[in-house]
């Protein structure tokens, strides 16, 4: 038995002695506040869990295994509580030293030494102040942020175009369902992308008038089976639903005076018609489609209502600043407005323009005819004197 034993211890101390403690020829970095781990190991490896190794930061210990354990009593306070070993790694050589919370002070050489072998290893700190650098528990000098954010935009670029294919091939193999499901499939997409669309320009009136609240679906969208609600804040003005009005709970304001356009839902338009306007009825008013398969299912108009008084004084002063020719604007709800007056104005003056320029025309052409006849007679005239028997008698002497 006791042969046995120095024989292994033998071999053991054959093996061990073979080996070289190798620390790291490149330096170690790290930031203050993070963990890191300073490389050491045997190569070849051989076990040194019965060994005693030792850490050492110039003549500071940092950390001793010996015996099967640690033994910390002549540790360094700078390092108390923040340094260990890889235990379970021992028996292959590896006597690496986890360093945590790192501060400035830890910047510097490290030595891991092995007294039976009488070999020491190597390792320097760098300690850094920012934080550009994300350590890894592999070799302690990590990845920097830049790296890391790459990654995760290349990562949520696959994603995004899984996503997308993902879409595409559902959507190809709704299409290749019978016709009616292709149809119920187009009419569920139309639904998905048509938004409520109010009106982003307030609809003026006069008291007693007829006005129409615009709202639409947009792309169009057959509404008529579903339900469609216009509120006035919490008051109901109008209801339709099961493909007829349900005027159960409209507000009493309101009563025989709302209607919808119900040839025109099948189209998406859903506006609404109030007649004899009252001045109660100006506000904010929502159009609403409570189930439409989309993100925007209400829309918005803000009604503004004059009182006949005011309507008058108004048409009374635009008669005073266009001297007694009121030109009316299509919120009155008669005459023309003034873009079309500006436009037909300007069509005159074109008009008027080209006639001018027809009858210069004219004028030129007359005047070149009358030069030609001019040139005519007087060639004649010269004909006529050069044939006299005075000319001739000159001619001769």
């Amino acid at each position: 038995m006791n042969f046995t034993f120095l024989v292994f211890l033998f071999l053991t101390v054959n093996v061990t002695d073979e080996s070289d403690v190798i620390g790291s020829h490149e330096p170690v970095k790290a930031t203050v506040g993070q963990d890191v781990i300073l490389p050491c190991h045997l190569g070849p490896p051989s076990d040194v869990s019965t060994l005693t190794v030792e850490w050492r930061q110039d003549e500071k210990q940092v950390h001793r295994y010996r015996s099967g354990k640690d033994y910390l009593a002549l540790q360094d306070e700078n390092f108390k509580d923040r340094t260990s070993l890889f235990h379970e790694e021992m028996s292959r050589g590896n006597i690496s030293l986890k360093l945590t919370k790192v501060t400035e002070r830890d910047a510097g050489n490290y030595t891991c030494f092995v007294p039976r072998l009488v070999k020491r290893g190597k390792v320097t700190l760098i300690v850094d102040h920012d934080q550009e650098k994300i350590l890894t528990p592999a070799d302690g000098r990590g990845f920097s942020r830049g790296a890391v954010v790459g990654i995760v935009f290349g990562i949520l670029v696959i994603v995004g175009i899984g996503l997308f294919v993902w879409k595409k091939y559902r959507k190809t193999e709704q299409n290749a369902g019978d016709g009616g499901g292709r149809q119920e499939d187009e009419e569920d997409n139309k639904s998905e992308e048509s938004d409520v669309i109010g009106s982003h320009e307030p609809v003026k009136a006069t008291v007693g008038q007829d006005v129409i609240l615009p709202c639409h679906l947009e792309p169009p969208f057959d509404v008529s089976t579903l339900t469609v609600e216009w509120k006035q804040d919490e008051k109901q003005v109008h209801r339709y639903r099961s493909g007829a009005d349900d005027l159960v709970d409209q507000d009493k304001n309101y009563k025989d005076r709302t209607s919808l356009f119900h040839e025109e839902m099948t189209r998406g338009n859903i506006s609404l018609k109030l007649t004899k306007v009252t001045e109660r009825d100006a506000g904010t008013y929502t159009c609403h489609v409570p189930k439409l398969p989309s993100q925007v299912k209400r829309g918005k108009v803000t009604l503004t209502v004059e009182s006949v008084d005011d309507a008058d004084k108004r048409r009374q002063t635009n008669k005073t600043v266009h001297g007694g020719d009121e030109i009316l604007t299509p919120a009155d709800g008669r005459g023309l407005s003034r873009a079309v007056v500006v436009g037909t104005v300007i069509l005159i003056l074109f008009i008027v323009g080209i006639g001018l320029l027809v009858w210069k025309k004219y004028r030129k052409t007359e005047q070149n005819a009358g030069d030609g006849g001019g040139r005519q007679e007087d060639e004649e005239d010269d004909d006529q004197v050069n044939s006299s028997p005075n000319v001739q008698r000159r001619r001769r002497r």
